[in-house]
């Protein structure tokens, strides 16, 4: 039978489920309550690859917001303390300093950013959401809009700012000069009413109040304007550009911390810009309210990941050595590694019994770590021989040989229904355990296999 890469891998995130269940159970909790451990720490584990998390603030926030099975009283409340501590001693390793001189990793944690603020869009009850800890949609969308528009702070910064504001009153019937007028007297009007009804003035009717709530509801997410302007001078087009146009050509010359600020107000333009799309603006347009029920309009230019992100899209590599904040710690993401280890660690749990062979007078330990060993480096071998698509149905013929990786023999190590077959393939793999008693690797082989069982404790 021809295994993939996913029937591997299926086994080793099994493997990591059962051995992190007994590490933390230590025989204390019932079978029932292992099974369950097991299975949440597997699906855990698989749903930070799938979702591409990776550092310790956001498994930690997972973490936090995963529903465990396994908890169904206040008594599991401990368990569930011990779990996050196994996981954190456990499966994560050193972050390296030079993770955002990448693009690739940049690319990637902008998508990841967007991903999370899109989940939290389709969030029911928004008041469940700590926006303090999470990513809204604005900061999203301004994020996005620093990479689409190459807004590097660099020599070139200024002329681009200068051509997005330029562009703003250009080909537009309602160019911005009126969307921004139409805005302030906008809410301008939901401010007179909203004091008007706190002052008796309007008559407190269902309609009313109705009115005052959401009027009042949408004056508190335009409380992103910075104190010391209000919202008619913070949009203001002669102001912005101005204040843009005066400043020195190259930008690397200018405080990151303004031109953060001056990148968000050019940002917030360009959002009233295209948002208000004529004469009969409506603040309940479905984009507006997106913004609205998705955290509001203010931009937290202090959270950690929208700051390093920031950085990471706008400055120099020297820059970001300096500036970015790292948590120190990141997901590992070598699954065979994290089996080995946690392996070992149900290993030193257990009485290792000794087997004596009298041909070679030698001992050996059941389960043998250096069969364990050579099974999980041939089975790091398969999963990346098939994740390299080099699989081919004709290069995978029983017997073909590539690169002196033995595709027929390593394919055996799965199939547990033929154990002769995997133990020929552990002793072919390796001339460390070619002479080791049969039964030595038997039994060991028998070890793995009823590690990867799961539901059986």
């Amino acid at each position: 039978m021809l295994y993939t890469a996913s029937d591997a891998i299926d086994l080793v995130y099994r493997i990591i489920g059962k051995t992190s269940s007994l590490s933390i159970s230590k025989g204390k909790l019932s079978n029932d309550k292992c099974r369950l451990i097991a299975q949440d720490i597997k699906e855990f584990y698989r749903e930070l690859f799938k979702r591409r998390i990776k550092h310790e603030n956001e498994i930690e926030a997972y973490f936090n917001e995963y529903q465990w099975s396994f908890v169904s009283s206040d008594d599991d409340q401990n368990i569930l303390l011990e779990v996050k501590e196994f996981i954190k001693n456990n499966f994560l390793i050193s972050e390296k300093s030079d993770y955002f001189l990448s693009e690739e990793h940049v690319h990637e944690e902008l998508n990841k950013i967007y991903d999370k603020a899109l989940d939290n869009s389709f969030v029911v009850d928004k008041e469940s959401i700590n926006w303090n800890k999470t990513v809204k949609l604005i900061e999203s969308r301004f994020l996005t809009w620093v990479q689409n528009k190459s807004l590097k702070q660099n020599s070139e910064l200024k002329a681009r700012l200068l051509t997005i504001l330029d562009s703003m009153n250009e080909k537009e019937e309602v160019n911005y000069h009126q969307k921004s007028e139409l805005l302030v007297q906008t809410m301008d009007k939901l401010q007179k009413f909203v004091s008007e009804y706190e002052l008796g003035r309007v008559e407190k009717v269902n309609e009313n109040s109705e009115k005052y709530e959401r009027y009042l509801y949408t004056l508190k997410t335009f409380e992103s304007v910075p104190s010391g302007f209000n919202l008619e001078t913070y949009i203001s087009f002669e102001k912005i550009y101005t204040q843009v146009r005066i400043l020195p050509d190259d930008a690397s010359m200018w405080e990151i911390d303004f031109t953060m600020d001056l990148l968000i107000r050019v940002f917030f333009a360009t959002l009233v810009n295209s948002l208000v799309t004529s004469g009969t603006f409506s603040i309940w347009n479905a984009k507006i309210e997106m913004i609205r029920s998705n955290g509001g309009w203010k931009i937290d230019k202090n959270k950690e990941i929208v700051r390093n992100m920031y950085i990471a899209l706008t400055q120099d590599d020297d820059k970001k050595r300096e500036l970015i904040k790292f948590s120190g710690k990141k997901l590992n993401r070598d699954l065979i590694d994290i089996a080995k280890k946690l392996v070992k660690l149900v290993l030193e749990l257990e009485t290792v019994e000794k087997f004596s062979s009298i041909e070679k007078k030698e001992t050996f330990d059941v389960p043998n770590v250096d069969v364990i060993s050579v099974y999980f480096v041939q089975l790091a071998n398969l999963i990346k021989y098939h994740e390299a698509g080099i699989s081919d149905s004709f290069l995978a013929h029983p017997g073909e040989v590539v690169g002196n990786f033995d595709i027929a023999i390593a394919d055996a190590l799965l199939d547990f229904n033929n154990v002769n077959n995997v133990l020929t393939a552990v002793k072919k793999a390796d001339n460390k355990i070619a002479d080791f008693p049969d039964e030595v690797c038997l039994r060991t082989i028998h070890y793995i296999e009823k590690l990867g069982e799961i539901t059986d404790f």
